[in-house]
């Protein structure tokens, strides 16, 4: 936390005083030794700093000077305003959100919490959590500013983040993994079914992928997968979908908020987006590369696992039409009772 102080004289008081106060307020420090001290200030196991109702600052502990890597409290004090940077991370003057959040204590009387950004006398950051509470003491109106260091819980925070990614991402791709897809449409479900809002899951399949494994060999389809990923991302940035790997050569996608008839548009521009133009792979070989897409529309009380059997049918059904097609799961049923249906064998379809 940042006051308005800009000059202090700093001096051990031979009575027992708070080393450090500001000039002026020898007798203050002395008279208030051990309700300022004991209670806010040394038995304080968090950075400490005190303020008077003019915004000054008046002293603190040894563990805000240790906090921003300073000798003592004299040195702190001295340096006060060089373990501030000019602008929070919100973009607002450090010196006027002090003086605002310490003005908003004093005229309610009551305490506020918040996050700040100091940085060591180095510069160093240090992301923080200050809690302001106001307390009177000796006739005066004081702000008691406590300090948490948040550098270890954000070094714990990143360490389960990037967890987390290895966990739900696909390393080769860097898309989305089935767990993460699983995990996340139950929720996506749930709100569907709560809203009656649309729903659709699309399952996409590389064509022929394993005579691509087969003919340029494995780190060459490990290329064809991971430019397969980032096509797909690019023709989706405009539409409300998640896109996962589901396994080998096969993509999900679930897209809420659409009908069937939009789904099976948004499923035919990734087909085209594939299928126009061949894949550059390693010493500038090209590949032409085909998917085959199955869709199906959550319709009334499937569970999210019958809704991606139900592409999984669908897109079996367009392998079965010779690949590089779009079917949804609605059409293959219609077909099905004209007596039309195709998906009776799924072997030798990729």
């Amino acid at each position: 936390m940042e006051g308005t102080t800009r000059s202090v004289s700093p001096g051990n008081m031979p009575d027992g005083g708070i080393t450090g106060c500001r000039p002026g307020l020898e007798e203050y420090c002395k008279f208030g030794r051990h309700e300022l001290i004991t209670a806010v200030v040394d038995s304080s196991p968090l950075a400490c700093i005190i303020f008077d109702e003019k915004l000054e600052m008046v002293t603190c502990n040894q563990t805000a000077a240790n906090l921003v890597e300073v000798l003592d409290v004299r040195e702190f004090i001295k340096r006060f305003d060089e373990v501030h940077p000019d602008f929070q991370p919100d973009g607002r003057s450090s010196l006027e959100k002090a003086r605002d959040k310490l003005k908003e204590v004093l005229r309610s009387k009551a305490g506020l919490h918040f996050e700040w950004m100091h940085r060591t006398i180095n510069g160093a950051p240090i992301p923080s959590e200050v809690t302001l509470k106001p307390v009177h003491l000796v006739g005066q109106d004081l702000v008691v500013a406590y300090i948490h260091d948040l550098r270890e819980l954000k070094r714990a925070m990143d360490i389960v983040e990037k967890m987390q990614h290895m966990v739900y991402t696909d390393s080769l791709t860097g898309v989305y993994n089935r767990r993460y897809f699983m995990e996340a449409s139950e929720g996506v479900l749930q709100k569907v079914r709560a809203t009656k809002s649309g729903l659709s899951v699309v399952m996409i399949d590389i064509d022929n992928f394993k005579h691509i494994n087969d003919t340029y060999g494995h780190p060459v389809g490990d290329e064809v997968l991971k430019i397969l990923a980032k096509r797909i991302q690019r023709v989706l940035r405009e539409d409300s979908a998640v896109m996962a790997r589901y396994g080998g050569e096969e993509f999900v996608l679930m897209l809420t908020g659409e009908d069937s008839l939009h789904v099976e548009s948004v499923a035919e521009r990734v087909r085209q987006s594939i299928n126009g133009v061949p894949f550059q792979v390693r010493d500038g070989v090209k590949i032409p590369v085909t998917i085959s897409l199955g869709a199906a529309t959550y319709g009334s009380g499937e569970t999210m696992q019958q809704l991606v059997s139900n592409a999984d049918v669908a897109l079996y059904e367009a392998k079965a039409r010779g690949k590089n097609i779009v079917v949804t799961y609605e059409s293959f049923v219609s077909r099905r009772r004209g007596g039309e249906g195709k998906c009776e064998n799924f072997q030798n379809l990729y």
